[in-house]
């Protein structure tokens, strides 16, 4: 949908597209009926995966001057620059515009994301390599294609025409563009759809990266479970709310794979562990034996901010219902969500399963 516009701007005879992969651009251009067109793109190409002729494709480094024996009406270069190295640049520009007066022209911008982008650049960058060679932009493509939702974000974002000063009158619509913009209209522009896919995969990366990090830090197991006692009671009470629970975790056939997080509200100190202790220390020796090898116990306290919790709880497994629970905290962690289990459940060696 994209070629249809261009050929608005400029009637090619011929075509060569650097960095053309596969030569899909040019195999729109050929349907369109521009017949004289050459790919140009590193030999990494598949030559059975063309969609061109394969005798209309030359292999070439990129990041090398390339001169070709011909001039073509128009060259194209889409989301290619951006994979060459930065020293790389003024050589690429120089070769498109040995190839041709006008060059549409497109390049990933900064943090635009994606595979071996190696020099995202503003589109003004590209316009003062280009304006050294005495080439104005043309910035018409991008308000018209703006909002079709069926060409990729970031062509409507960074499509651009280069062209020769001296030959904008042979473009009348182009040249007309030129004179409404003048030659130092505002280019850098985010799309919508580029701004959101990139703002999605950053989002992803950081939950991902808080995930391990909260692996790591309860020390989450395959299986992770988190309880909520009710600390307003005395330590006695709650140690007693406990012992079952630790119990019946150790005797569980996957108590190596579990770890218990134990929601310690203010405790966490002495007194947690002073509770602990003495949960244990109630137990029988062959349940203690098998409570040493799991399952992990960790804590967490009210101090844990209220932006981790959600993360935290992605991690686990279950919730652990006890018969004394503090139910105010359990609504501010968002664990009611959890799926629940019982001591009484535990003991009966039921599996755990997130449903």
């Amino acid at each position: 949908k994209t070629i249809p516009v261009v050929l608005e701007y400029v009637r090619p005879t011929s075509v060569v597209d650097v960095g053309c992969g596969q030569g899909t651009w040019l195999a729109e251009f050929e349907k369109a009926g521009v017949h004289d067109y050459l790919g140009v793109d590193g030999d990494y190409v598949s030559r059975d995966k063309l969609q061109i002729a394969s005798d209309r494709f030359l292999a070439r480094n990129l990041a090398e001057p390339l001169v070709l024996d011909r001039r073509f009406d128009l060259a194209t270069s889409l989301e290619v620059a951006e994979h060459l190295p930065q020293q790389s640049a003024e050589t690429f520009v120089a070769s498109l515009v040995r190839l041709a007066p006008v060059v549409l022209f497109s390049a990933a911008v900064p943090n635009q994301m994606g595979q071996c982008h190696v020099n995202e650049q503003w589109p003004e960058y590209w316009r003062e390599i280009f304006a050294r060679h005495d080439y104005v932009v043309v910035d018409c493509l991008r308000r018209r294609l703006w909002y079709d939702n069926d060409i990729e974000g970031w062509y409507r974002q960074n499509l651009l025409f280069f062209v020769q000063r001296n030959q904008l009158d042979d473009y009348p619509r182009l040249r007309l563009e030129f004179e409404r913009t003048g030659p130092e209209t505002m280019l850098s522009l985010v799309h919508p759809v580029v701004f959101l896919q990139n703002f999605n995969a950053l989002n992803k990366h950081i939950r991902e990266a808080h995930r391990t990090i909260a692996r790591l830090w309860f020390r989450l197991r395959d299986i992770s479970l988190i309880v909520f006692p009710d600390w307003s009671q005395p330590p006695q009470a709650v140690q007693a709310n406990l012992r079952p629970l630790l119990a019946a975790l150790a005797r569980h056939a996957e108590h190596r794979r579990t770890t218990l997080v134990i929601h310690a509200g203010s405790q966490l100190g002495e007194g947690f562990s002073a509770v602990m202790r003495q949960a244990v220390a109630a137990m029988p020796t062959d349940v203690a034996q098998r409570y040493a090898q799991g399952p992990e116990v960790s804590g967490v306290t009210d101090q844990y901010p209220q932006a981790n919790w959600p993360t935290l709880i992605e991690c686990l497994t279950c919730r652990v219902q006890l018969p004394a629970e503090n139910t105010q905290a359990i609504e501010f962690s968002g664990a009611k969500a959890l799926p629940a289990v019982t001591v009484e459940q535990i003991e009966a060696g039921q599996s755990f399963a997130r449903t």
